[in-house]
């Protein structure tokens, strides 16, 4: 009995371990602080700001953001790095939104009856890119 129960436990904490170590932002390439979005698919859910180490220990991730130096033609090169294709754009008074659809991120959201799961927002002196959307401000 004590063998069975000492090989659960060890294989338990080898899959949490596996888990862990695989459990990477989205983003985690391009920033070190990233915005999570958990409890809830929407603005009503909490948003976190972690870095790489803790974003493994928030569960129920419902996308997820991070902010990016303004550079020159980033957005294409955004777009590019995760084979998304633009779906639309909106133009405000602080800056452009580009929604896009990419096949390769796992996070989704219906906007104006289209499917879109990344939104890049450039602003006068950043960039913002969410999946499946920018919650909370640019």
């Amino acid at each position: 009995m004590f063998k069975k129960i000492t090989t659960v436990i060890i294989a338990t904490a080898c899959l949490c371990a596996v888990w862990f170590v695989n459990n990477r932002p989205l983003f985690s390439t391009m920033a070190t602080r990233f915005e999570v979005y958990a409890t809830s698919n929407g603005s009503d859910g909490v948003i976190y700001d972690v870095c790489k180490d803790e974003y493994p220990l928030i569960t129920l991730k419902y996308g997820e953001a991070c902010v990016l130096p303004l550079e020159e033609r980033l957005e294409e090169r955004l777009l590019s790095k995760f084979n998304a294709k633009v779906v639309f754009c909106e133009n405000t008074q602080f800056g452009k939104s580009i929604y896009a659809f990419s096949p390769d991120v796992k996070y989704s959201k219906q906007i104006k009856g289209v499917k879109v799961n990344l939104q890049i927002f450039i602003g006068e002196s950043n960039v913002k890119i969410g999946s499946p959307l920018i919650y909370g401000s640019y």
